[in-house]
């Protein structure tokens, strides 16, 4: 089962700006890594083998999902974790942001949606929690 937690994030503006902020993520163990990315590869494979029964579309259909299925193990297995939620605010603007759910792939370029600003949201050092 993943392990869920709370985690504390920066968000910092290219002018130097920084807010505070929280996230909810979740890892995986090695074992789940592949037991998701085993899920995945056999729901392509099952989809491929029934365009099997499609006339003339499964000749590009059954290969093209047979790859794509090597292609979504790969993806998923490399996939350490996830954020499910999280929130701050702007450094320009002040005005609350939600982060949707993602990988967590440090740090997370994103733009404000009310005030246009790009800004990056990373995990927070230690040292530098309130």
């Amino acid at each position: 089962m993943p392990s869920t937690f709370a985690m504390p994030l920066l968000f910092e503006s290219p002018s130097g700006k920084k807010t505070e902020g929280e996230a909810v993520c979740e890892t995986y163990l090695p074992s789940e890594r592949i037991k998701r990315a085993l899920s995945r590869l056999l729901f392509f494979w099952l989809i491929a083998f029934f365009c099997i029964f499609i006339p003339i579309a499964h000749f590009v259909l059954v290969p093209g999902f047979f790859l794509g299925g090597i292609v979504a193990f790969f993806l998923t297995q490399s996939v350490e974790g996830t954020v499910l939620k999280g929130e701050g605010t702007c450094p320009d603007c002040d005005v609350f942001y939600e982060i949707s759910r993602q990988q967590t792939k440090w740090p997370i370029s994103v733009h404000c949606s009310h005030c246009y600003a790009n800004f990056w949201i990373q995990a927070a050092p230690q040292n530098e929690k309130h």
